[in-house]
């Protein structure tokens, strides 16, 4: 008597550890984990470049589907011996070629090249970097000095950190020839009496070409208020020491550039809520943590002040308030150029599950060097090149993931926020109540 099926054999019992199965759902966890961490990039993408938005969608999506269809396998035992893994091999060797050419493209043929490098053949900018012991303040920092001949000062919390990070740069630079440099100067945005001297210290030294704010942090959840301050301590430092910092710079040279180190997180204060129908909208404000918007008048009363930080929101906030700075500095000095990059999931070490760069070597984020490429162009390029696209708008602009000038609050989930009260002009006047709510905290503090 056969126990498996009716046939003459016996059949043997299915494996309970199908290893097809498995392949193919890890192929469909990595499209996933792809398409959240590369957004910043696929989304620029998908929106300007027609026939081949088209062709990548196919590519990315395309072997998500093909993984699907392999992850449910054939209905019977028979088929599944049948088909022997043929559909899995299919999807892995698709979603293989799907990977490498996605990274291709928004890698390295997307992104808009930089300026010319020879730092042989005479002195560059001089360019402030905060937070440049480390990361892609640390790469900018690197390259500024031994690819542009830049005189770069590093900011930072840790003298000793600061000085590692300096000598690095200069061995390189020496071994290069390159007329760049690299100081190291101490301070800490969080604290502004820090920044006030580091502002001093820089007048002494000269004139400064080129601001990038790019110290940041990922508040934990619960942590207290700044203890001086009595301020969130994401505002506090990645908004209010670093609009400090640029007061202080433009007022001794007007025709500053400021740039700031953002990222994709400001559209998640309107992205969630564009496209609810009036009837969800309640359901979705439930389970999403920040408003509509992120910076409303709320915020500034009272949510600035609040007795701890609220982790992540808290930091799409302070990026928010970086990109709302930056459209607003030109429209207060007028000389002044500023711009806010986004720099989409770069692999650095800002959070602990991103050490070591897993993502980096799954190809989930642009590791370091390609990643700092559109902060570059941003202090390097020309002002014509880099307002190229960008309309007539007398305020700061977007440096997106490839390197083109946006208007941050023109995309179409901007634009369709009403339902929330929210939308590019509330987004303008927000920006002018936050500079001067701005003024008044830190003239309340003693900076005036």
């Amino acid at each position: 008597m056969c126990r498996y099926g009716t046939g003459g054999a016996a059949r043997s019992p299915p494996s309970p550890f199908d290893f097809d199965r498995v392949v193919a759902l890890l192929l469909a966890f990595h499209a996933l984990g792809f398409l959240f961490f590369r957004i910043g990039e696929l989304v620029p993408l998908f929106l300007r470049l027609g026939p081949v938005r088209c062709a990548s969608a196919s590519f990315c999506l395309g072997a998500v589907a093909l993984g699907t269809v392999a992850a449910r396998g054939p209905s019977s035992p028979g088929r599944r011996e049948k088909a022997g893994g043929g559909r899995v091999r299919a999807a892995f060797h698709v979603y293989f070629a799907s990977v490498v050419a996605l990274i291709y493209l928004l890698d390295h043929r997307m992104p808009r090249p930089l300026p010319p490098a020879d730092g042989r053949v005479g002195k560059g900018p001089t360019v402030v970097v905060t937070g440049a012991n480390a990361g892609v303040g640390y790469e900018a920092s690197r390259r500024l000095a031994v690819d542009y001949g830049a005189d770069v000062i590093l900011g930072c919390r840790s003298t000793k950190r600061c000085d590692d990070a300096a000598r690095s740069i200069e061995e390189e630079v020496a071994e290069a020839g390159s007329a760049g440099t690299a100081t190291p100067m101490r301070i800490d945005i969080s604290d502004w009496t820090s920044v006030e001297d580091f502002a001093e210290q820089l007048r002494r030294r000269g004139k400064v070409d080129v601001l990038v704010n790019n110290a940041g942090y990922v508040p934990r959840s619960g942590e207290p208020v700044h203890p001086e301050y009595g301020l969130d301590p994401s505002f506090a430092s990645m908004h209010l020491g670093h609009f400090l910092l640029a007061e202080r710079l433009v007022k001794r040279n007007p025709a500053l550039r400021v740039v700031a180190t953002s990222s994709s997180a400001h559209h998640l204060c309107a992205l969630p809520f564009a496209y609810a129908p009036n009837f969800l909208f309640p359901v979705v404000k439930f389970f999403i943590p920040q408003r509509p918007g992120c910076i409303d008048e709320e915020y500034l009363a009272s949510d600035v002040r609040r007795d701890i930080a609220s982790g992540v929101k808290a930091y799409v906030e302070a990026k928010v308030a970086n990109v709302l700075h930056v459209r607003e500095l030109p429209r207060r000095r007028r000389r002044a150029t500023a711009i806010a990059v986004d720099l989409g999931w770069v692999g650095t070490s800002i959070q602990w599950w991103m050490r070591g760069q897993p993502s980096v070597k799954l190809g989930w984020m642009r590791n370091v060097r390609a990643g700092t490429v559109p902060l570059l162009r941003a202090v390097l390029a020309d002002d014509e090149d880099l307002r190229t696209g960008k309309g007539g708008d007398e305020g700061g602009f977007l440096v997106d993931t490839f390197g083109r000038a946006v208007e941050p609050f023109d995309f179409p989930w901007w634009k369709n926020v009403p339902v929330a009260g929210e939308g590019r002009e509330q987004m303008a006047r927000m920006g002018e109540r936050l500079w001067e709510e701005s003024v008044q905290i830190l003239r309340a503090n003693g900076h005036r």
